[in-house]
């Protein structure tokens, strides 16, 4: 899940937990939590929004941003491995039974 949320915030560019919690799947409620506990290990920083204190902004600290940049080429290399294994049929093949494995899934994720 910590992986998720590296992902979401500095690659994808969402700061609130409810962009967060939608990009991952799953509920605000875990969004928080994860956060929460992100935030212990010293991987984010949540401030208070800019016009509404009742919203939070979330942003990745250099300890998380250094990991995320040691993560990026590695889950490039790993994709691109298990990518060349299958032909370009094969590849769609596998894109249409994830989408259809996954379709709908929103709702079973949140609860993750």
């Amino acid at each position: 899940m910590k992986w998720c949320v590296l992902v979401a915030v500095g690659e994808e560019k969402l700061h609130q937990p409810s962009q967060i919690a939608e990009f991952i799947g799953i509920n605000r409620t875990a969004a928080s939590r994860t956060l929460r506990q992100m935030e212990a290990e010293g991987l984010i920083v949540r401030t208070g929004g800019l016009g509404d204190k009742r919203s939070t902004n979330v942003t990745l600290t250099d300890k998380a941003q250094g990991i995320l940049n040691q993560a990026i080429p590695r889950v490039a290399f790993i994709g691109k491995w298990f990518r060349e294994k299958l032909s370009p049929v094969e590849l769609e093949q596998l894109e249409n039974i994830l989408n259809k494995l996954l379709d709908g899934e929103e709702r079973g994720f949140s609860q993750l």
